[in-house]
């Protein structure tokens, strides 16, 4: 920052040099002489800026509200996969069979649970690399 505002700074020297002679920065009195190099490039500047700048803006708003879209519907599959992927695993194990007696689940159904979570896992990773583009 401090940086910048020493750029800044040099320059609006330079320029006051170069169109009234002097150092005097802070004297805003006199005018700008209009028939000076400087100032006559810095007028076409101005003029090319006026006539861009709508097509500038229009740019950045469409590209801005595009990216932010696709933000949005980014979020939205997220938070949904996000929800399903909740809803499965509590699924599954609201329903793995259990042994009776100490009300722990069975072998079969343990190993069904972590063959189950491994796949969840993938379809999770795949279907993330299937949204970006």
């Amino acid at each position: 920052v401090i940086l910048n505002m020493a750029w800044a700074a040099a320059f609006c020297v330079w320029v006051r040099h170069q169109t009234h002679g002097d150092y005097q920065v802070f004297n805003l009195d006199a005018a700008l002489e209009e028939d000076s190099p400087l100032v006559s490039a810095f007028k076409i500047a101005d003029r090319l800026w006026s006539t861009l700048m709508s097509f500038t803006t229009f740019l950045l708003t469409f590209f801005v509200g595009q990216a932010y879209n696709f933000w949005k519907s980014f979020i939205d599959v997220g938070r949904s996969i996000q929800g399903r992927f909740n809803a499965i695993p509590m699924l599954l194990a609201s329903h793995a069979a259990r042994n009776p007696k100490t009300g722990r689940y069975t072998p079969e159904a343990e190993s069904f649970l972590r063959d189950m979570a491994k796949q969840l896992k993938l379809f999770h990773l795949l279907h993330w690399a299937s949204q970006a583009r």
